[in-house]
């Protein structure tokens, strides 16, 4: 396997689930993987399955036959919540829930007047007064952690409500946790009464009980027979 070097802290890439394709976003069934390192990208592909293939826009793409990644959390701090308010195509102010995180602002620092509870942030971001959600979660691979540190990014509420209670199990443990980023099948009916389906991206944490082995890459397939 082609191994990149990586200093602490870099983030060789990111892993999602969707895309534009002429125009019109797109669900994927399975992990994607972006980066801008060729040698990243041929290394994913050895593990996981798929191929590398370099895009015009100078960065490389495997879609992997993945729904499920072993991976691996090193503390609380590998997810973060953070709140963006946008304006006119721009972010106008950053947050993370409790102070504004603008740099190089007189506000940086300051109380960001956010409500604590997400479900009022979410009321205030609808009706277009307050900020919306930015979850990232860091991590390595369970069975390449030489690889250097991937990234997930998303931009929904349920991910977001999805981070508070990680961070809350991840918070005093000792260590790095094992866990699965997995792409969950799930539904909704519609208020025409349509069943819709949709894939919710989810970090399960194994658990704290001895030494747990890594889990298996996972595809859709098996994650649909195992529900």
């Amino acid at each position: 396997m082609t191994i990149v070097p990586k200093s602490p802290g870099d983030v060789v890439g990111a892993f999602h689930f969707g895309r534009l394709v002429a125009g019109l976003p797109q669900t994927l069934s399975t992990w994607c993987f972006t980066t801008r390192d060729q040698g990243a990208a041929e290394a994913v592909a050895e593990l996981l399955g798929g191929e590398s293939i370099a895009s015009p826009r100078g960065y490389f793409e495997v879609d992997t036959p993945c729904a499920a990644l072993p991976v691996t959390l090193d503390s609380d701090a590998a997810v973060t919540v953070e709140m963006e308010h946008w304006k006119a195509r721009a972010a106008a102010r950053r947050c993370n829930g409790a102070f504004f995180q603008s740099e190089g602002q007189a506000s940086e620092g300051e109380p960001c007047g956010c409500p604590q509870a997400i479900e009022d942030r979410r009321a205030m971001a609808t009706r277009g007064t307050g900020a919306s959600p930015v979850t990232t979660v860091r991590f390595t691979l369970a069975d390449a952690p030489e690889l250097g540190v991937f990234a997930f990014e998303s931009r929904a509420w349920d991910m977001a409500e999805h981070a508070e209670d990680l961070v809350a199990q991840l918070v005093g443990s000792e260590g790095a946790r094992k866990a699965e980023l997995v792409l969950s099948e799930s539904e909704f009916t519609s208020t025409d009464g349509l069943r819709v389906m949709y894939r919710r991206p989810l970090v399960q944490l194994a658990a704290l009980s001895g030494k747990v082995a890594s889990f298996p890459s996972r595809s859709a397939t098996e994650l649909s027979q195992a529900a």
